[in-house]
C-alpha cells in the first residue's frame, strides 16, 4: 500500500513538473514576442515624436510606456523564475517562492499606477487636441480605470499567503519526521 502511494506520488510530481516545464517554455516565447512588439512599438513612438518635433506629451507618454513595459517585463522574468524552479522538481512551497508572489503583486500595483497615469495623460490630450474618445454629458473627460491588474495583484498577494501556509505546513511535516 505505501509503495502504491509512493509510485502515485512521484507519477504526480512528474507530471506537475512536466507541465510546468510547458508552461516555463510557452511563458518564454510569449516573453520573447513581447519584448520584440514593446521594442517596435517604443521605436515607433520614438519616431513620431521626433518628427513632430518631441512635444512634451508625446515624451511624458513615451516614457510611461517605457516604465510599464519595464514592469510587464519584470512581471515576466519572474513568472519564469516561478515555473523554472517548479519544473526542475524544486517544491513551490519555499519561501523563495512566496517573495516572488509578494514581487508580481507590488508589479502590478505599480502597473496600475502607471496605467492610470496613461489613461489620465490620454484624456488630457484628447480634451487638448480633437476631443475624441470617452465624454461625459458635462463634456469634460472620463478617464478609464483598468482595475484589473489591481484585482489580479490581491489575488497574486492572497495566494503567496497560500503558499506561506505550504511553507509551514512543509516544516512543520519535515520536524515531525
Amino acid at each position: 500500500m505505501v509503495d502504491e502511494d509512493a509510485i502515485k506520488t512521484n507519477n504526480l510530481l512528474s507530471k506537475t513538473n512536466k507541465v510546468c516545464r510547458f508552461i516555463n517554455a510557452a511563458m518564454m516565447v510569449v516573453f520573447a514576442v513581447f519584448c520584440i512588439t514593446w521594442i517596435l512599438v517604443a521605436g515607433t513612438m520614438l519616431y513620431s515624436a521626433a518628427s513632430a518635433g518631441f512635444a512634451v506629451s508625446d515624451v511624458f507618454r513615451l516614457i510611461f510606456f517605457l516604465l510599464s513595459g519595464f514592469v510587464i517585463v519584470a512581471i515576466f522574468v519572474v513568472l519564469i523564475k516561478v515555473f523554472f524552479d517548479v519544473a526542475k522538481g524544486d517544491s513551490p512551497f519555499v519561501m523563495t517562492q512566496v517573495k516572488r508572489l509578494q514581487l508580481i503583486s507590488f508589479l502590478l500595483v505599480i502597473y496600475t499606477i502607471f496605467d492610470f497615469v496613461i489613461s489620465c495623460n490620454t484624456a488630457s490630450l484628447q480634451l487638448e487636441s480633437i476631443n475624441s474618445g470617452y465624454f461625459s454629458t458635462n463634456e469634460s473627460a472620463i478617464i478609464p480605470i483598468n482595475f484589473a491588474p489591481l484585482i489580479a495583484a490581491a489575488v497574486v498577494f492572497a495566494f503567496s499567503f497560500v503558499f506561506k501556509y505550504g511553507v509551514l505546513l512543509q516544516e512543520f511535516s519535515d520536524d515531525t519526521i
